[in-house]
């Protein structure tokens, strides 16, 4: 099949034509509005120079508890298998294992709330993900020398990508895998740009800086150039589409077009309300910008009334002034034409200002929130004399954002079919760490050639799609002369014991195909806390399931227990003490000792 031709032009009109659809839904007047209000600056623009400019900000506040709310618990991922095959379990392991590593190296968990602010306050938010191919690998190579093998480097990385620079070939549709090809624009460093070119064999010389037509804030950029990132899929000769990705500038190629072997978009996609015939969603605070105006507006004229008819006034009869001006200085004399007696100022109070006011004010308030799904009782701000009715009222005021829950756990499992995609395609061969069967013949369960194990690397006498995990030839053992390398998990580790985990080399390519097979879950999971890893050592030792105190020590946090390692020396020496007077005790009376070889019955 031919593959499409890339130009500058191309992808620059393709964009541009994005652009346009984005002006005509006001996506760039919205998302900065947006922007402003949350961050309070919700006066901007606004000519009044003799009001003040107070700042009620309710709908900072709603949305913080929005995030909240939806990354109230901790992330889990199961990953099973339709077939519930017993033998795929250590593969499934361990790739939840890689999971958590990603999730940590790149910051999901940290830049998931970013995506969760993103889409609540600007209508949705984006992860990409991409390949670094620059990493040492240091700890995994120096496993590997016992295997002869060197593990392929790099790792997966994320960044944030705002609304406004994503854009769909398809506008109308907010499937991310279905679409014809997707947009990404970034402003880079010129000289930065210029760099990746000459590495690529791109256009370096025509790269020049431009400018931002829709920047948001008044800040100075200098020195950028607009890059543009192209993903589209194709079909190769195995009939098989691939994703394909190029970089642009106006007018000059950064990277050619470059197939990355992935199956789906590296792009994870979460808007916070769906709006019917586009891409973009429709953020929280959108709809309620015009409530912060009123109580904006209503709030600084009260403020200003309160400045200017709040104090008496001084009334006084100017023709009795003989001239001079009135005087408010403490203690003043005052002179005045003709009789003193005779009255020459009063005071005046003007009407206070209507109640209705302020209580309009706080109903506005009320409202809002109470629509936005955010009342007093889920924020706290009642006082707790029925703690169950408050606790009901919580939960109900919480039950909308269900929806969101439940999409944004569709964007974490989405991100992990994309983890998978990217580990089959750029990890390679590396050490990994896999629950060690009882017989050597099942150590790894057998994954068919349509997944990729025929094209595991053969060694000298090896026969390609090797079952499962580890390389045939170079599996750890005593026949292949490659020591086993373990780590203990708890107690003393052997092949038999179903606890027993190997070093040894896994294929990633293995994984191809395996997105269809896998069943991926994703749910709320506890928050790790050294309290309550305090409480349950407490609950297990108290009801007998932990009886050695060196392992309730050994698993105390830090810092909690004064002197902890010199109590764990004191209760081992302890322990060898009596051991060896039970044994000395046993000899004394000609009983047999462990290990001696004589059988007790």
């Amino acid at each position: 099949m031919m593959r499409e031709e890339m130009t500058p032009q191309r992808v620059w009109q393709e964009f541009t034509r994005a652009q346009n659809f984005n002006n005509a839904i006001e996506l760039y007047e919205t998302v900065e509005q947006n922007e402003d209000f949350y961050i309070g600056n919700q006066w901007r623009g606004v000519n009044a120079p003799n009001l003040d400019h107070p700042v009620m900000n309710m709908l900072c506040r709603v949305v913080k508890f929005f995030i909240s709310s939806v990354m109230s618990d901790d992330i889990g991922i199961s990953v099973t298998d339709f077939d519930e095959s017993s033998a795929m379990k250590p593969v499934l392991d361990m790739l939840g294992v890689q999971f958590d590593q990603i999730m940590e190296g790149c910051g999901f968990k940290r830049k998931a709330r970013e995506v969760i602010r993103n889409s609540a306050v600007d209508g949705d938010g984006c992860m990409h993900f991409y390949f670094d191919p620059e990493d040492d690998m240091q700890g995994a190579a120096g496993t590997a020398e016992a295997f002869r093998l060197t593990p392929t480097p790099g790792h997966i990385e994320a960044e944030i990508i705002e609304n406004t620079n994503v854009h769909f070939g398809n506008p109308q549709s907010g499937d991310v895998q279905r679409q014809p090809y997707i947009l990404l624009n970034f402003r880079r460093l010129v000289e930065e740009v210029r760099r990746t070119a000459r590495e690529n064999g791109g256009d370096a010389d025509a790269i020049q800086p431009d400018e931002d037509t829709y920047k948001h804030g008044d800040a100075p950029e200098e020195g950028k150039v607009t890059v543009v990132r192209r993903y589209w899929k194709e079909k190769g000769r195995n009939g098989r589409k691939t994703v394909w990705f190029c970089e642009m500038t106006a007018g000059a190629v950064v990277r050619g077009p470059t197939d990355t072997g992935y199956s789906r978009y590296p792009i994870a996609f979460m808007p916070w309300e769906k709006v019917k015939n586009q891409y973009h969603g429709q953020a929280a605070i959108t709809g309620m910008i015009p409530n912060q105006i009123f109580v904006n507006k209503l709030f600084a004229m009260a403020m200003q009334h309160v400045k200017q008819l709040a104090f008496p006034k001084v009334i006084y009869n100017r023709n009795l002034m003989a001239g001079r001006k009135w005087n408010n200085r403490v203690g003043e004399a005052i002179g005045v034409n003709g009789d003193p007696n005779v009255a020459v100022a009063t005071g005046f109070r003007a009407p206070d200002m209507s109640a209705q006011v302020l209580v309009m004010i706080d109903k506005v308030i009320e409202y809002t929130r109470d629509t936005m799904g955010a009342s007093d009782a889920a924020l706290g701000n009642v006082t707790p004399d029925n703690t169950s009715a408050i606790i009901a009222v919580q939960k109900a005021t919480s039950m909308p954002l269900e929806l969101q829950r439940q999409d944004f756990y569709c964007f974490v499992e989405d991100s992990v079919r994309i983890w998978m995609d990217m580990m089959a395609q750029n990890y390679g061969v590396r050490m990994v760490r896999m629950k060690a069967p009882e017989a050597e013949a099942d150590a790894v369960p057998a994954l068919p050639d349509s997944m990729g194990a025929g094209m595991l690397p053969q060694a000298a006498g090896g026969a390609p799609g090797m079952a499962g995990a580890m390389l045939q030839q170079a599996a750890p053992g005593t026949a292949s002369g490659i020591p086993v390398l373990r780590s203990k998990m708890e107690g003393d580790l052997s092949p038999a014991r179903e606890d027993a985990y190997e070093t040894a080399p896994f294929n990633f390519l293995q994984l191809k195909g395996m997105n269809l097979r896998l069943n991926v879950e994703v749910g709320a999971a506890t928050y790790w806390s050294e309290l309550m890893q305090v409480q349950t050592l407490d609950n297990l030792f108290a009801k007998g399931v932990l009886s050695d105190a060196v392992t309730y020590l050994e698993n105390m946090p830090r810092g909690y227990i004064p002197g902890r390692q010199e109590l764990i020396d004191a209760l081992k020496k302890r322990q060898q003490e009596m051991e060896a007077a039970q044994m000395a005790a046993a000899q004394a009376a000609g009983a047999p000792t462990a290990g001696s070889g004589v059988t007790l019955g």
